[in-house]
């Protein structure tokens, strides 16, 4: 999968809605800021977690982490912050392309406040990360991956649009899969036009939620939407909250509940997550549902793994077993895949504590075996991310864009 969006650093910090009220920012959303109030929020909050991400990386971060094979193309600046994002996506196994470097404007970053009821508004000084333009595109990292993954919020400028289109011509012309985020409602509201002739013209699968895709459509109800949105593309999978996902094809309509959890930590990045399970999913020929339930919980293995008595491999030092983790984009616990045995069950852990000094690691993948194949560990990189196995699906794998089935 091949990723492009906003190159970000995350400033991430926890504050009550008086602390909303009293900065006059919208709750829940993503709001566009210059330098003066970047600083303003940033002397204003108290102990920040920094990490690179943006929605995009988020995503192919997601799908590394889950075994595949990922690409990001943003842009950043020859600077501290430009370093350090460069740093986490390669230590993650993501091949990082940063385009033409610009000398004057800094690497972007956004300023997240989480409150207790666990939304996340985000504030964004873009800086380096909104000049992407045609010319930052490498042709052959789009045709090398099976999805191209595009990100909605970078859809402001029309170099940037340009550049999407371009990235689209060269994934369809090798036989690539293209699929768009719609981002956020107030993204849509800015570039409503060109997103529906985006999604029309180019667009395959196309993520978003249910107020983006009444914006987009500008419709009073989801039916409404959902009827509109068969018409334009192959596939849209929209999620709905606490009520999980709707996958809407050109021949049915699928509703997959969510995972339920006791209590909700932080929203930061869920959207994007989801979407690189089911990404990674459908990359796998999973069915419809299974893609979206690759989102939330372990993927099922294509076969039962062979019994290993007595096999156990140690998630040290990522994290004891069975310990709770906080990352700055989604809390979890080790998934487990009920099914097999403790020795068997692979984990996924989303950071490293960063009460061990480890705040700005990115998202690690740790499993006994292979997900996809069961066979022994795959090799670790030199970056002491995990390497890939023989099974791994090769760059020219496309499948039709009906979907699996089964």
């Amino acid at each position: 999968m091949v990723g492009i969006g906003n190159a970000l650093v995350n400033v991430i910090s926890h504050a009550g809605d008086d602390f909303i009220d009293l900065y006059d920012l919208v709750k829940g959303s993503m709001t566009l800021i210059d330098t003066e109030p970047a600083v303003l929020l940033y002397k204003a909050l108290g102990t920040t977690v920094e990490m690179s991400g943006g929605s995009a990386a988020n995503t192919v971060c997601g799908v590394a982490s889950l075994g595949g094979r990922a690409a990001y193309i943003g842009k950043v600046s020859a600077d501290d912050l430009g370093d350090v994002f460069g740093h986490d996506l390669r230590a993650v196994g993501v091949q990082f392309r940063p385009g033409e470097p610009d000398g004057e404007t800094p690497t972007g970053r956004c300023i997240i406040v989480v409150t207790p009821d666990a939304q996340r508004t985000m504030n964004t000084y873009l800086g380096v990360s909104s000049l992407l333009c045609p010319t930052d595109i490498d042709d052959q990292t789009v045709a090398a991956g099976a999805v191209l993954y595009m990100e909605g919020y970078l859809y402001d400028r029309a170099e940037a649009k340009e550049a999407f289109r371009r990235a689209a011509r060269v994934a369809h012309q090798h036989g690539r899969l293209v699929s768009l985020t719609l981002s956020d409602s107030f993204c849509v509201d800015r570039h409503r036009t060109d997103f529906r002739a985006l999604v029309t013209d180019e667009v395959d699968i196309l993520f978003g939620n249910e107020s983006e895709l009444l914006s987009l459509y500008e419709v009073e109800t989801l039916a409404d939407a959902i009827h509109r949105v068969r018409e334009d593309c192959h596939l849209a999978v929209i999620t709905i909250g606490a009520d999980g996902c709707m996958i809407v094809s050109r021949d049915e309509v699928i509703q997959v509940d969510a995972e339920p959890v006791e209590r909700v930590l932080d929203t930061t990045g869920a959207g994007d997550l989801f979407a690189a399970g089911f990404l990674y999913g459908y990359t796998r020929q999973l069915s419809y549902t299974d893609c979206a339930c690759a989102s939330v919980r372990s993927l099922p293995p294509r076969s039962s793994p062979t019994s290993a008595p007595g096999r156990s491999w140690s998630c040290a030092p990522c994290c004891p077993s069975g310990s709770e983790l906080r990352a700055p984009a989604v809390t979890v616990r080790h998934h487990r895949t009920s099914s097999l045995s403790p020795e068997e069950r692979p984990c996924l852990i989303t950071a490293r504590s960063p009460s061990a000094g480890w705040a700005r690691s990115p998202t690690r993948t740790c499993v006994p075996s292979c997900a996809r194949c069961w066979r022994d560990p795959p090799p670790t990189s030199r970056s002491g991310s995990p390497g890939g196995c023989s099974s791994v699906l090769p760059a020219c794998a496309r499948r039709s864009v009906q979907g699996p089935s089964g």
